[in-house]
């Protein structure tokens, strides 16, 4: 559901916007590589689909937050990001995920009250898309407030129940509030419903709620498994997909990372 009328694109290519939102999902290598071929197929069928380039920026965004050749590499991946997510907000301001997809990628830059503006006028405009509503919960999470984050997540999960991320951002904001059984039980399940897959991101969530919890010995074994899958994966890696307004929050997820492990 949208609210306003925008541009109508062509059937081919807002199916193929469709599917790379769905394929970037869980975000593995051979994913989000399918995810932006499908991406730039309804760029050159639709240039003029605001679609085609906010799927594309959101893969990039994905790959500036585990970005194994560096942070030139990966500030790249993030400029591309902005410069398509921008381009989708300019062809069609009335199309809700093109401002969700440069909300994340202003979150990336820590831009905090930019992204919380753009992702408030996504969900504006697109009240019916659940996950741009636990997008928000998420970024009130980074931003100092990860009890109401966790309330408005819920609220999206409620939308869209069988949604992997929103019960990540979940497991997130409980570990940020200090709820440590709550985000290692969320994780956990997220975990199972991957059938075992370990991803970066999650698994470092586990980790740090579990170091914090004081399960040090479950907190070494799951950096284990993670530097194992990603041997690129370090502090600066791990921050920079997960920025915190606060000093305070970002120096106690780090601290965690940090003690169970995860190198600098």
């Amino acid at each position: 559901m949208r609210k306003g009328r925008g541009y109508t694109p062509d059937v081919a290519a807002y199916d193929l916007y469709i599917q790379a939102r769905a394929k970037r999902i869980p975000p593995t290598p051979p994913n989000l590589a399918a995810a932006l071929k499908l991406a730039e197929r309804a760029i050159d069928m639709d240039p003029k689909f605001s679609g085609g380039y906010s799927a594309a920026a959101f893969v990039h965004v994905l790959y500036f937050g585990n970005n194994r050749n560096g942070p030139a590499a990966a500030k790249a991946d993030l400029d591309e990001a902005l410069r398509l997510s921008r381009r989708a907000v300019k062809l069609d301001p009335s199309f809700g995920p093109g401002w969700g997809a440069l909300s994340e990628a202003l979150f990336r830059g820590r831009d905090f009250t930019g992204a919380l503006d753009a992702i408030n006028r996504a969900i504006e405009l697109a009240p019916a898309d659940a996950l741009m509503l636990a997008t928000r919960g998420r970024f009130l999470g980074h931003t100092g407030n990860p009890v109401e984050g966790a309330k408005l997540v819920k609220q999206a999960m409620r939308m869209s129940p069988d949604s992997l991320p929103m019960l990540y951002y979940l497991g997130q904001n409980y570990r940020a509030s200090g709820a440590l059984g709550e985000a290692i039980e969320a994780m956990t399940e997220h975990r199972a419903r991957l059938a075992g897959r370990i991803l970066p991101a999650p698994t470092s969530q586990l980790a740090a709620a579990l170091q914090q919890a004081g399960r040090a010995e479950e907190a070494r074994a799951e950096v284990q498994k993670l530097l194992k899958a990603a041997p690129y994966f370090t502090i600066e890696v791990a921050m920079r997909a997960r920025p915190f307004q606060s000093e305070k929050d970002e120096r106690a997820f780090a601290d965690a990372l940090r003690a169970a492990g995860i190198p600098d």
